[in-house]
């Protein structure tokens, strides 16, 4: 009771986590809820706590380990200022720091680090109260240090070797330790990014799909691969596709994904494709004049002339920047002028570019073409 008092009073301080175990009916979920509910009462109103029950809790990791279900909700119970578990049952009576520190790392994707690492450490051996412990807990607590601790030290002797720029003796350290910790969505990542610095392009991609072979849910390894595979291969523009619909599944905000799916498309000629990610991420940002521009390209070339110039307009409307909008200016004024057979308004739509960028020679020869069509041979000069 005391316990339980002192926690709900200086939450965070000492005895962090609070183990309570006893045979059932003793009290611990009075406890448990009793803590809670002195938080919200009296020191944080707007605290997130959440309870959980163990079993309940291993449910959901075992889940997020198969990939049978999305991990937002159990990356969720990361994010509360208060996370009580009750732990009940042969299966699972006593979940320790370092077990917690281990699944949140897993869950969250976070890398770990020596100081992290060292914090949790502390934390179990002088910030906590433990009421038990039996073998299995102390044998799981062990495993989870050890295989921590393998991390860190691989870790470290990477980055020493990076900071000394030997990045031949790098590799070797995280390639090493992929194989020794089996975290390869770490360790190859790390390798993927010595390679682009070292600009072995192939070989950072290869490292890159390696690392999201263990990690598919990795929205910065799949932002990683789509853009070297963009960029770099255009012979496997599907590779590229198939990481931003994932990314799409994953991420909360879409337009620029959407605005890069449509590039994807277009580089493959799928002209319906790209317009609708195209017009799927103007339903997100609808002023946004890069994304009116690219549209209106991509209807261009599907022969969608009269929306085309619909979309130009706003873009030109918008005017984030001179030069940029000049050469859109200049696009339309194409437009105008070898579909519509609109002279006039090419004319003036390329003064406008003119007027916008005095540098854009693009639009001074384009213009002085068609006076020449017009037989205006002095404004032409």
């Amino acid at each position: 009771h005391s316990a339980a008092k002192y926690v709900a009073e200086n939450s965070g301080i000492l005895f962090n986590p609070l183990f309570i175990y006893s045979h059932s009916g003793l009290g611990k979920t009075h406890l448990l809820h009793a803590i809670g509910n002195e938080v919200l009462k009296s020191r944080m109103p707007n605290a997130k706590i959440l309870y959980i029950t163990a079993n309940d809790f291993v449910e959901e990791y075992i889940k997020f380990v198969r990939a049978e279900k999305d991990n937002q909700s159990i990356k969720d119970y990361f994010k509360k200022q208060n996370l009580y578990v009750e732990i009940n049952g042969e299966r699972c009576k006593v979940l320790g720091r370092i077990g917690m520190y281990h699944i949140s790392c897993d869950v969250t994707g976070k890398n770990v680090n020596i100081k992290d690492f060292s914090q949790s450490i502390y934390y179990m051996l002088s910030g906590s109260l433990s009421l038990a412990l039996d073998y299995p807990s102390l044998k799981m607590i062990c495993k989870n240090i050890s295989k921590n601790f393998a991390l860190v030290f691989y870790d470290a002797i990477g980055k020493f070797w990076e900071n000394t720029k030997n990045y031949a003796k790098a590799v070797q350290a995280y390639d090493k330790a992929a194989h020794k910790t089996g975290r390869e969505e770490i360790f190859y990542q790390k390798i993927g990014d010595i390679n682009v610095k070292e600009d072995s392009i192939d070989d950072a991609r290869s490292s890159y799909l390696k690392a999201l072979k263990n990690n598919p849910n990795s929205k910065e390894l799949l932002t990683k691969v789509a853009t070297l595979t963009s960029v770099y291969y255009e012979n496997d523009i599907d590779t590229a596709i198939d990481c931003c619909n994932k990314l799409l599944e994953l991420e909360e905000n879409t337009s620029q994904i959407y605005y890069e799916l449509g590039h994807l498309y277009l580089k493959k000629e799928d002209f319906i494709n790209s317009i609708n990610a195209f017009k799927l991420a103007l339903e997100q940002e609808e002023l946004n004049p890069f994304y009116h521009n690219a549209l209106a390209y991509a209807l261009v070339k599907a022969d969608q002339f009269d929306e085309a110039c619909n979309h130009y307009k706003i873009a030109i409307d918008q005017n984030p920047d001179s030069e940029w909008t000049s050469i859109v200016c200049q696009a339309l004024a194409s437009l105008y002028h070898k579909v519509y057979d609109d002279i006039d308004s090419a004319i003036d739509m390329l003064r406008n570019a003119i007027l916008l960028d005095k540098t854009n020679d693009d639009a001074f020869v384009e213009l002085g073409d068609i006076y020449m069509e017009t037989e205006d041979t002095d404004s032409a000069i």
